[in-house]
Parts: C-alpha cells; sequence; structure tokens
C-alpha cells in the first residue's frame, strides 16, 4: 500500500499549525498607529481558532486509533525517524511506516473521499 499525497500534504498542513500557529486573532493595525482606533462599545473582538483551509483534518486526527495517532504524531509533528519513532512507540520500524499508511488511508475515509481521488506515492 502507499501513501496518499493530498494526506500527506494536510498532515504536514496541520503539524505546521500546530507548532507556529497561523496568525489568525492577531490585529491587522497596530494600537500605535495613528489611524488605529478601539472596537465599537458593545462589540467585543473575537479570535478566529482554525484555519478553513486544512479541511478539518486535526478533529480526524484525533479519532484514529491511539497507537496509529501516536505515530502520526512522531513523524509529522515531533519530526522523527522511523528507528526513533520505533524506539519511542516500542514497534519495529516497519510498522511505523505501516501505520502511516493506515492513518492515510482511515483520514481519507474519514474526509469522504472516494477512492481514486487521492494520489499515492510509494
Amino acid at each position: 500500500m502507499a501513501r496518499i499525497e493530498e494526506i500527506d500534504r494536510l498532515l504536514w498542513l496541520w503539524a505546521e499549525q500546530l507548532k507556529v500557529g497561523d496568525g489568525s486573532g492577531y490585529p491587522t493595525k497596530s494600537t500605535l498607529h495613528e489611524d488605529w482606533a478601539p472596537p465599537s462599545p458593545g462589540v467585543t473582538p473575537t479570535m478566529k481558532v482554525s484555519s478553513s483551509g486544512l479541511s478539518g483534518i486535526g478533529k480526524h486526527v484525533d479519532k484514529l486509533p491511539d497507537s496509529v495517532k501516536a505515530t502520526v504524531v512522531a513523524k509529522y509533528l515531533l519530526l522523527m525517524s522511523d528507528r526513533d519513532a520505533a524506539a519511542v512507540l516500542v514497534c519495529a520500524e516497519a510498522t511505523v511506516g505501516q501505520r502511516i499508511v493506515r492513518a492515510h488511508q482511515l483520514l481519507a475515509g474519514m474526509l469522504e473521499k472516494r477512492a481514486g481521488v487521492f494520489a499515492t506515492t510509494d
């Protein structure tokens, strides 16, 4: 079985957003700028908490079986090699790759994409 390119891309974006955020919620104009004005009375500023560009992949990652989710976190978020991930997860190196492929399959199904929509890589 092969990995799914689009799922791989979404997982890298998800990991990056978790590590550094997407900048949402920060003011677009500095309070030191001459044109800055406070919000109108009765208006409460709100912060965006998610990015729509990720198709909600984070909530789907949370639904993965624990061993698969831990492998996704080790590989995408912690950037571990297969060897290091296997040592931490107490499994064989080959199992790490198998779990990533399984994660891609499960996530593709959760995102309700029909088979063949995602391109695979070996």
